[in-house]
């Protein structure tokens, strides 16, 4: 439901600041003291806005908090505080003063109407595309664990459908005792032997992986053939293994061994194949 409600809040401006903000170069700052005769003090003025808040969808920009809370930003949206202050030293720069907005009681300043309902539309029009990216990212992890909720179960069944028809007495009895999701190294161990030939898995702090340069027409070959029958992404490296150490430390080479590898993704885990 839309509606009004009316608010006023007082701040300070510090003109110094906004005479260093707005004017970049040197040229905009001598032509502005041209303009207006003198610089702007490190005057800190108070300045009143009062205005008609604007409501929109419910979430009202007011001084009582919630979306529209003064003095509080949202989600990188700039609180409304903030965004008065900039509209103020905006009017200052392009006035050259403050007296044109003077009002008669006090030493209070009013920014002119207009200038206000802009800052409200431009904060509403933000927290809209804030709330706008904030939907659409819970979307995506919505979207993103669904996905993966359906992978998970999609590994389970093919799982069980290899083992039933391949799987050694050790799967079949993990099977029965419902130990299998237990036993899932040596699931992925039995199948990566008996139906990629040639293939490993990767070695986690033993395997480290570079950029190939000058490959082989025999590396690029087979890596089609990867591409092709196993992994879309497959790529080709270079592998640079660790070298050996025995049980004091002492390294048991004196050069690290390097050869090529094809590096794919298989059965969601990364494996290796030595091209030799």
């Amino acid at each position: 439901m839309s509606g009004f409600t009316t608010a006023s809040f007082l701040f300070k401006v510090d003109t110094r600041d906004a005479f260093n903000r707005f004017l970049d170069t040197p040229e905009d700052k001598l032509g502005w003291l041209r303009e207006h005769g003198k610089a702007p003090q490190h005057l800190s003025v108070l300045f009143q806005a009062p205005y008609e808040a604007w409501v929109e969808g419910g979430a009202t920009i007011d001084s009582q908090g919630g979306v529209g809370n003064y003095e509080t930003p949202f989600f990188g949206v700039p609180s409304l505080k903030t965004l008065l202050v900039e509209a103020a030293q905006r009017f200052f720069i392009e006035k050259g003063s403050f007296e044109s907005c003077r009002q008669d009681e006090g030493s209070f300043h009013a920014l002119p109407e207009e200038r206000v309902i802009e800052v409200l539309h431009e904060r509403a029009r933000l927290l809209r595309k804030k709330e706008e990216e904030r939907e659409r990212i819970r979307m995506e992890a919505e979207k993103a664990e669904k996905e993966e909720f359906e992978a998970a179960k999609h590994y389970e069944l093919e799982r069980l459908r290899w083992v039933g028809e391949n799987g050694s007495e050790r799967l079949h009895k993990a099977l029965e005792t419902g130990l299998l999701g237990q036993c899932d190294k040596v699931y992925r161990e039995e199948r990566l032997a008996k139906e990629y030939d040639g293939w490993r898995w990767m070695e986690k702090g033993a395997d480290d992986l570079r950029e190939i340069r000058n490959p082989s027409h025999e590396a690029m070959t087979l890596l089609e053939v990867a591409r092709s029958e196993i992994d879309q992404d497959a790529e080709l490296c270079w592998n640079v293994r660790a070298i050996p150490q025995d049980d004091y430390g002492a390294y048991l080479e004196d050069t690290p061994e390097k050869y090529a590898v094809i590096h794919a993704q298989i059965l969601g885990h990364s494996a290796l194949f030595r091209i030799r």
